[in-house]
């Protein structure tokens, strides 16, 4: 399960570090166009960028496996990239094992509850081989999930149009922040960001993996991918 940060009030973050130049495929727009004039707002010193028009984030197949989202135009750090709420939301942590049935059948009913067009986003979504070899509701939400708050019961996991296809990296140049009152999830940027890279999340700051397994183990195991940072591909 991925798990964002969880705050009461917008605030900029710190910066993750350096950051290798990542392996940036051609992308199917040119970046170099000009894009719809969208105004930025102001939120608490940060810049905020709408992006209902998909103007400034773009979904794309990722060098690290599946599909990731990347950027269409610069970010600085501290930008808020994405602000969105769930696409789909059920109030409770669910269980990453296959045979954790806890939270299932709220996750089913609140999928189907979801229009069309929403259920067409869900079902764009990749599952873990983990989960079975053919898409399952729950397999495609488990594989997708954030848990948005870890620390309290019964909890709250939910899975994002944006935000759940942020790939992992040990060197991540995104940060996630949650809040509770408006039940919405913030993406903002740890460091400067270039036209045409993959925004990358660590989906373990600061943290141990749960299920006392190693992290390669974990991603693999839950995700149906690698690390692709520098450090764990000079440990492959």
């Amino acid at each position: 399960m991925l798990r964002p940060r969880r705050s009461s009030a917008p605030q900029p973050f710190g910066t993750s570090g350096s950051h290798p130049s990542a392996f940036l495929p051609s992308l199917p727009f040119n970046p170099s166009e000009p894009q719809p004039p969208v105004a930025p707002t102001r939120l608490s010193g940060i810049y905020v960028f709408p992006v209902e028009d998909q103007a400034f984030v773009q979904i794309f197949p990722s060098a690290l496996g599946g599909y990731g989202l990347y950027a269409c135009r610069p970010f600085a750090e501290g930008d808020i990239i994405i602000q969105e709420n769930p696409l789909v939301a059920v109030p409770c942590s669910v269980e990453l094992e296959v045979q954790g049935l806890e939270g299932v059948e709220q996750v089913e009913s609140a999928v189907r509850s979801l229009g069309y067009a929403e259920l067409e986003t869900f079902w764009s979504f990749g599952q873990a081989p983990f989960y079975g070899p053919c898409p399952t509701t729950a397999g495609v939400f488990k594989t997708n999930f954030l848990d948005l708050l870890p620390d309290e019961e019964p909890g709250r996991s939910g899975m994002f149009r944006f935000a759940s296809r942020l790939n992992h990296s040990c060197e991540s140049n995104v940060s996630w922040s949650y809040f509770e009152d408006s039940d919405t999830l913030f993406s903002v940027a740890t460091r400067d960001i270039g036209v045409a890279e993959e925004l990358l999340v660590n989906y373990f700051p600061g943290t141990s993996t749960s299920k006392g397994l190693e992290k390669e183990e974990y991603l693999l195991r839950y995700y149906g991918f690698r690390c692709g940072c520098s450090e764990c591909t000079e440990d492959q």
